[in-house]
């Protein structure tokens, strides 16, 4: 006598199986859950947790395989928390969309996540455990138009970086950490900065030229 055996994923798109059949009865079938990536066998529909899985064929049966999504865990910081804060993480489920922000303090603007990416609020969708880190600058205080045009070059600087304007009095140098790296003042309209000792990332240049200040990237 033989006897079916059917096999099925609760969710095809978060896991298959394998092992369904006709099987001759008293003989032993073998039933396999597969998670896709991003999520994990949980049971079968007899509560068994078993896998793969060995049966004794005896009639037929149906084995249902449970899948669930993943949890991982979002972690947001802020660079500087004097100068801005930031929305809170959490632990959500694979393929989740969030949304997290971040808020500057009075006096101070949001520059950009530390990859780079500069929306804010920022929509992300939740594929494995990260962290997400705001930097943020200036914002009052600084009347870019009272400037004169600040060329600073090479950008991206490696071993040097050149700055040019009228009548340059102060630059000062921060990482987004809001570390001060170099504090100079000057009496020039072109000045040589060395940069070699700085490390690789983004730094935030505030040069102070004709009595006004200006923040570049």
């Amino acid at each position: 006598t033989y006897y079916q055996v059917t096999v099925i994923s609760n969710n095809d798109a978060w896991g298959t199986v394998s092992g369904g059949g006709e099987y001759m009865e008293n003989t032993q079938a073998t039933v396999t859950a597969t998670a896709n990536d991003g999520y994990h066998f949980v049971q079968w529909n007899d509560s068994i947790t078993d896998n793969p899985r060995t049966i004794t064929v005896t009639g037929d049966a149906t084995y249902i395989a449970t899948f669930a999504p993943n949890n991982y865990t979002i972690v947001v910081r802020s660079l500087n928390e004097e100068w801005g804060t930031v929305s809170e993480g959490g632990t959500f489920p694979y393929g989740t969309e969030i949304q997290i922000s971040a808020t500057p303090r009075e006096n101070y603007a949001f520059v950009a996540w530390t990859d780079g990416n500069t929306d804010n609020p920022r929509t992300i969708t939740v594929v494995a455990d990260a962290e997400y880190t705001a930097a943020f600058t200036w914002s009052v205080g600084i009347d870019e138009n009272a400037v004169s045009e600040i060329a600073l070059f090479p950008n991206p600087a490696t071993d040097v970086l050149n700055i040019a304007s009228e009548s340059i009095n102060r630059v000062e140098v921060f990482n987004m950490a809001g570390q001060r790296v170099w504090d100079g003042q000057y009496s020039e309209n072109e000045i040589t900065i060395a940069t070699h000792n700085w490390g690789p990332g983004t730094y935030m240049v505030k040069v102070t030229a004709q009595g006004a200040t200006k923040v570049e990237k």
